[in-house]
């Protein structure tokens, strides 16, 4: 279960001489609470499933991916971000990302820059006590829709 989540995003573009020209900056630190979220919860399976549990105040947001662990490094799909894993025991599993998307449009150099840290908890929570008084919700999947936030500016 998240215990505690922090994004950092840095927009921009590159000047004729190369230097960065930041645009936009957002830091947020996501927890239950933050937009209406109650819960968060990843559940990873031995199959190389990671089943996502988004739960808000009327609705909750299922959504599953593949998922591979090599040594320290998380990769989960269809996302495609590599994590790297900080803190992994048999009751707490912490990792991040840091990551540079570069692109150009119309002869302009553009950046993203994204970072973000997870912290999790083991928890007794089951998807069989979400469903008694919640309703699915069409909303996307939680992760997703925090890293695709940036393609949306």
């Amino acid at each position: 279960e998240l215990t505690e989540g922090r994004k950092i995003q840095t927009e921009g573009y590159y000047d004729s001489n190369g230097n960065k020209v930041i645009t936009d900056t957002e830091d947020e630190i996501i927890a239950p609470g933050f937009d209406g979220l109650l819960s968060l919860t990843w559940t990873f399976s031995s199959d190389g499933t990671v089943n996502e549990m988004a739960v808000y105040d009327s609705s909750f947001t299922p959504f599953s991916y593949s998922y591979q662990k090599n040594g320290n490094t998380l990769t989960i799909s269809p996302v495609g971000i590599l994590f790297t894993i900080t803190t992994l025991s048999s009751s707490k599993l912490s990792f991040y990302c840091d990551t540079v998307f570069e692109y150009e449009e119309e002869g302009i150099f553009y950046f993203e820059e994204y970072y973000s840290n997870w912290k999790l908890d083991r928890s007794s929570f089951t998807s069989d006590n979400s469903n008694s008084k919640k309703i699915k919700s069409n909303k996307d999947s939680f992760l997703k829709t925090s890293i695709d936030r940036r393609k949306k500016r």
